[in-house]
């Protein structure tokens, strides 16, 4: 397993499609939406920056695979945005769909419902937001949050090494002043007891050098379930 958790999203739509009888599990990631270029653009020229988020779907269950991946939930569709407007990252008020939101602040009953953050229609034909990919069908549906930090991007790797780099260096520079002042205390430590002088020994607290934190960027996911027959 990678310890990448992007690579095992696809395992984990097969994983959740056969454990909780699903008709479909579906994975998708809030990103900047892709848009047409021109031969001479620059290499950045396909992201449009301006553009409000969206949902690429990338990962789903096998049957599901042909359907969804590489669909593109835009903002105005569906309910599963709501999920993270409240962490700021959409404007727009999320609505309140039956099962509730947010977790509850009475505590954890032991209830899922009541104790994480999530999208859940008990009857999809009913609730008028639902985007259907295709033809409308009965059943219900649940929408869940996965977010998560990584490290693993250019910025950050190309940090880590530079910032290696130079701790490598300051860790050398300090074992040599270490051994420096050792050599320095042996010699005052002979040259008082030579003197029939007590030796009263200096304690040097050295400081830690150590690598600073890794630059992380938040990956934020849709973990989509549903029982349409």
């Amino acid at each position: 397993m990678s310890e990448d958790l992007n690579d095992n999203l696809t395992e984990l739509a097969n994983y959740l499609q056969n454990n909780l009888g699903a008709t479909g599990v579906s994975v998708g990631k809030l990103e900047l939406k892709m848009q047409p270029i021109q031969d001479d653009d620059d290499d950045k020229a396909h992201i449009a920056e301006d553009a409000p988020l969206v949902i690429k779907f990338k990962h789903a269950n096998g049957d599901h695979e042909p359907i969804m991946v590489g669909a593109v939930l835009a903002k105005e569709q569906g309910i599963c945005h709501e999920l993270f407007r409240d962490g700021g990252d959409e404007e727009g008020d999320g609505g309140a769909e039956e099962g509730g939101d947010e977790p509850s602040e009475e505590g954890d009953d032991g209830d899922i419902l009541r104790s994480y953050k999530h999208k859940y229609v008990p009857e999809v034909v009913r609730e008028p937001k639902i985007h259907f990919w295709r033809v409308p069908r009965l059943g219900s549906f649940m929408a869940i949050p996965l977010v998560y930090k990584s490290s693993l991007s250019e910025e950050a790797i190309d940090k880590a090494v530079t910032d290696w780099i130079e701790v490598v260096k300051q860790r050398e520079a300090q074992d040599k002043e270490r051994q420096d002042y050792e050599d320095e205390q042996a010699q005052a430590k002979e040259e008082k007891l030579k003197a029939g002088e007590p030796w009263d020994p200096e304690v040097k607290v050295w400081e830690e050098i150590s690598t600073a934190p890794l630059i992380t960027e938040e990956q934020k996911f849709v973990v989509c379930i549903d029982t349409l027959g």
